[in-house]
């Protein structure tokens, strides 16, 4: 898996097939409370992240031990560097 959401948290790589885990990219997953995320990531850890709001105001981003509260305007988006 990887991503898991409800609104208000956007958790990243829960569960990252072992395949996948050397490195990898995905863009546009919609998530729950009105986002779009694209992750990139190495070592099975998440390295950056972009959040667009398509219409939420507020969320919660996880990736492991790493958590930021994000709030965003609808259509505005951030890029995060997670290491």
């Amino acid at each position: 898996m990887i991503r898991y959401s409800k609104p208000g948290v956007v958790e990243l790589l829960p569960a990252l097939p072992k395949a996948w885990s050397a490195e990898g990219s995905v863009t546009g997953m919609g998530v729950r409370g009105g986002f779009t995320v694209g992750v990139s990531w190495r070592d099975g850890k998440a390295t950056t992240v972009t959040v667009r709001s398509v219409g939420g105001t507020e969320t919660e981003l996880r990736a492991g031990t790493f958590r930021k509260k994000i709030s965003l305007k609808p259509g505005a988006s951030v890029k995060i560097n997670v290491s």
